[in-house]
């Protein structure tokens, strides 16, 4: 499509410049000498691919489109040239941060050419010093937005930018983490892991204490598919962005603490497990059971669309546990169910503690029973930008005596409000079995399609595919049922680098500049119209 656009704009330029009587042989030498150059130009920045080349050569194009239309207005002037040159500065992650000789010739290319591509009369002098004085105050710009977000202690605009770009474009997170990592802030993290052990193997469950953030490869984002992927569910648990854990390796660090917290030789308990019941207080549905002195709720407002659970809503359904005869509570945020509007965050916070409590007063009276474990994992028909996490989907179901019960785990970013009702149901019906479906809140998925989301939720791209592929991975589980025992383990990890209140910051700054980038384009036509007049005068 790019290259089709690029050469009818192309062609206009040229149709529009003979029209104007400008001298064609001319005219082509700039053409092909920019378009040289950007191609070059992706040869030497990784960042910059054939497609996207072919996208600023379309940008570049429209820009002296612009110019020729307006040149009785506004004279012999380079009205695409502070465009052009901006993005080449802000855009070339490589090409500036390592080859700043690179970056000089590149701009000053741009300068030559347009001088040939552009009709510009007989005041080419006019025309050259408008450019000129275009490109010094681009730069400069930059240079002054950069400096002073620095000496404020803040990172600038273009830095940002670049690092930004560096991640979506190129999934290097490095650039972007050594930005944040100016502002992070130091979090200890402490996990409850319930580790289930059968003669099919070892498998575990815990609910997140972090938020997994904050988007594609960087940071915590994918730590719920990397867990998955080794038999751990991690769950969505209480938590919010500024807990978004900021570097790769505090991610690797966490991952290694919570698998090699099994240990196969420590004494182990055999699994005496509750039915799973239900309480509905307002919007809010809380679904459980125990295992032991442990238990294990999930919250959900579906089908109400409804954002993360409040932090708080773990510590006092903790405390709340503890007081109905209860060692541990591992609280899941579903995060089945966002379409619309969310509920308001304080409504669902004061409406899950009640039926927390309502819940765990309802299980210390229920009965255990000597249970079956089953657990099992398949892949997600779903790649990445489709919403799809690397860790697919993941079942724990439980047997004791007639009652059983699934916990069913999807790596994605949400679900559209109504999928999860449809799923419940669909496995009451088909398999009798009472089940909850979460999703991770993967941020490994974010950030990879355009929209107001910047992801897909679960059960919008190919719902009946990830129907049928849950409903397999439940058939799996129940088959896989056995004698089992069970520990719980707690994980401490230190001094973890996360976003905390820098992600304001970072809002504040992007805020602050656009309102700045809006006005560069009228600076730098307006610094070239007064230098082109004043070397008319």
């Amino acid at each position: 499509m790019l290259v089709a656009e690029y050469i009818v704009t192309t062609a206009l330029i040229l149709g529009l410049q003979l029209f104007y009587g400008q001298p064609n042989m001319a005219t082509m030498l700039g053409l092909v000498s920019y378009t040289l150059l950007i191609l070059a130009h992706s040869k030497l920045d990784r960042q910059v691919n054939l497609k996207r080349a072919l996208g600023l050569l379309f940008f570049l194009n429209l820009g002296i489109l612009a110019y020729i239309v307006l040149r009785g207005v506004v004279g012999d002037v380079a009205l695409a040239a502070p465009y052009a040159i901006l993005i080449l500065v802000s855009t070339a992650v490589l090409v500036i941060s390592r080859r700043i000789k690179l970056a000089t010739i590149s701009t000053l290319l741009i300068a030559v050419v347009y001088l040939f591509s552009i009709p510009v009369n007989e005041k080419w002098p006019m025309f050259l010093v408008g450019l000129i004085t275009t490109l010094a105050v681009s730069h400069g710009y930059v240079y002054i937005l950069d400096t002073y977000n620095k000496r404020r202690g803040e990172p600038g605009p273009i830095t940002l930018l670049r690092a930004f770009l560096s991640l979506w474009l190129d999934g290097d997170p490095t650039p972007l983490e050594g930005v944040l990592m100016r502002s992070a802030e130091t979090m200890n993290f402490s996990m409850e892991v319930l580790w289930f052990k059968t003669s099919s193997g070892a498998s575990a469950l815990l609910s997140l204490p972090f938020h997994p953030g904050p988007l594609k490869n960087m940071g915590g984002s994918n730590i719920t598919g990397i867990l998955m992927r080794r038999n751990v569910m991690c769950f969505h648990g209480p938590s919010s962005h500024e807990t978004d854990i900021v570097l790769g390796r505090d991610r690797d660090r966490i991952v290694e603490a919570i698998v090699n917290s099994y240990s196969p030789d420590k004494e182990l308990l055999t699994v005496r497990a509750s039915r799973m019941i239900e309480v509905k207080d307002g919007p809010v549905l809380a679904k459980g059971f125990r295992i032991g002195d442990v238990v294990i709720i999930s919250v959900t407002a579906s089908p109400n669309s409804m954002e993360d659970l409040d932090p708080e809503i773990a510590l006092e359904a903790l405390k709340i546990a503890r007081k109905n005869g209860f060692s541990s509570c591992i609280i899941i945020d579903s995060h089945n169910s966002l379409s619309g509007p969310p509920l308001d965050r304080e409504t669902v916070k004061i409406h899950s503690l009640r039926a927390i409590a309502n819940l765990t007063r309802q299980l210390s009276d229920e009965p255990l029973r000597e249970a079956l474990i089953g657990f099992s994992r398949c892949d997600l028909p779903l790649k990445p930008h489709e919403g799809g996490g690397g860790g697919g989907v993941a079942v724990l179901a439980v047997k004791a005596g007639q009652y059983t019960q699934v916990l069913v785990l999807v790596d994605g970013n949400n679900m559209v409000s109504g999928f999860r009702d449809e799923l419940v149901e669909e496995l009451k019906t088909k398999l009798d079995v009472d089940s909850e479906i979460a999703t991770t809140d993967t941020h490994e998925v974010t950030g990879l399609r355009p929209g107001r989301m910047g992801y897909s939720p679960i059960g919008e791209v190919k719902p009946d595919k990830v129907k049928s592929t849950i409903l397999h991975c439940v058939e799996r589980a129940l088959k896989s049922l056995r004698r089992s025992s069970y520990t719980l383990e707690t994980v401490v990890v230190k001094e973890v680098k996360v976003l905390g209140r820098s992600l304001q910051r970072i809002d504040k700054i992007v805020d602050e500049n656009i309102k700045w980038g809006k006005i560069f384009p009228y600076m730098a036509i307006a610094a070239s119209i007064v230098a082109a007049l004043l070397i008319h005068l």
